[in-house]
């Protein structure tokens, strides 16, 4: 790769964010473009609801790496979202305009997003635009889901790059008719200071913590894994499970919680940033990643963050067979590969915690897994497809 050519750059990168501790592929970039100390990097964030009550779009501009103006738009206040979606975009094109800069990459992540790079290619601000893709949405709503995909199409053939988390949706875009050249895999990683050491098996006596990552709403699998507590507690003495995150079903899982009387044993955290988060798992025993199977659930399309990050610090992870990073786990025997269901995840958890040679197997085969997903080496490849253009 060409680092010296890449250094001369200037790139915008513009996402929409659910909650402040995000961090995800957009923040991952920036980190490693800071690192570079490129030319100018403009970082746009579109805050949204209902974890944001200001969703006034914020701006970051470096300038060789180096934090030189923070900017917030105008503040805005509605639940409607057509009225939010414009807002951002108009927010973003002011925001590059106000730059007075010329971009040589505009980097959208969602159809959206992209949109705007394209609206700006078109009036000479941008030479080329990529557009990240996390999944391929879907909608119960046909009308909404009609739009989505005619936005996901359009983008998908109109961009220079499409960078996509997941093999599936690489095959998704090849249908469409994106150009191979153009169709590029871009998996979610880890930083290479996160890959932790491999586990020792928990003594009798040690806590053993089991952890779930990740937004507490209906398809994510949490709701299963306290269903489950009562039958592993069964089997294993001093299981604590350990919930990061927050959402719309908390109340109803803390209630569940005090009616099994499996209050004491599961903790809500809440959200965490990221190295917080980290220092977290490296003292934790088992990642849990119980997706529920759903056509209307993106997980099927794209590449979770918590199954890496479980593999980053050694943990055996519990997953179901949904995710298409669950069957490399299985390949890898970094962990268990289950159905959905509460009786098949409860064994899993027992089986580990019970068997010292297939816990300390599995938690050796996580953390060479995660070490073929660094951030950088995943940027370094993508970055030399658009280089070599």
């Amino acid at each position: 790769m060409n680092f010296k050519v890449l250094k001369a750059f200037k790139i915008v990168i513009v996402h929409n964010v659910s909650f402040k501790e995000y961090y995800g592929p957009e923040r991952a970039i920036i980190d490693f473009l800071r690192e570079l100390k490129i030319a100018k990097l403009l970082y746009i964030q579109h805050p949204l609801p209902p974890n944001y009550k200001d969703l006034s779009t914020r701006a970051e501009l470096y300038v060789r790496g180096e934090l030189e103006k923070s900017i917030k738009a105008p503040s805005i206040r509605t639940n409607d979202l057509r009225l939010i979606v414009v807002y951002n975009a108009l927010a973003t094109l002011s925001l590059v305009l106000l730059t007075k800069e010329k971009y040589d990459v505009f980097i959208g992540s969602d159809g959206r997003n992209a949109l705007i790079g394209l609206i700006l290619r078109k009036l000479g601000f941008v030479k080329k635009v990529v557009y990240l893709s996390h999944s391929y949405v879907k909608s119960s709503d046909s009308i909404k889901n009609a739009i989505i995909r005619s936005l996901d199409k359009h983008c998908s053939l109109s961009v220079d790059f499409v960078w996509n988390l997941s093999c599936r949706l690489v095959k998704i875009r090849e249908k469409l008719g994106v150009p191979k050249q153009q169709n590029i895999w871009v998996p979610v990683g880890v930083h290479p200071e996160d890959i932790g050491l491999p586990k020792k098996f928990p003594g009798s006596n040690e806590k053993k913590r089991l952890a779930y990552v990740g937004t507490l709403v209906p398809g994510k699998g949490v709701e299963l894994v306290i269903k489950a507590m009562p039958v592993i507690m069964e089997k294993i003495h001093n299981v604590e499970l350990l919930i990061v995150g927050g959402g719309a079903m908390e109340s109803r899982l803390k209630e569940e919680c005090r009616k099994t009387g499996m209050e004491k044993y599961v903790k809500f955290l809440g959200y965490m940033k990221y190295q917080k988060l980290m220092n977290l798992l490296s003292r934790c025993h088992i990642g849990l990643a119980p997706y529920k199977p759903d056509t209307d659930n993106t997980t099927s399309t794209t590449d979770p963050l918590k199954p890496k990050l479980y593999l980053a610090q050694g943990l055996p992870v519990i997953i179901t067979n949904f995710p298409e990073t669950a069957f490399e786990i299985k390949k890898n025997g970094a962990g268990i590969v289950i159905n959905y269901d509460e009786r098949e995840l409860a064994s899993a958890v027992i089986r580990l915690l019970t068997d010292p040679n297939f816990y300390e197997k599995c938690s050796r085969e996580a953390i060479k897994l995660a070490s073929n997903y660094l951030w950088n080496k995943i940027f370094e490849r993508a970055f030399d497809d658009i280089l070599r253009e």
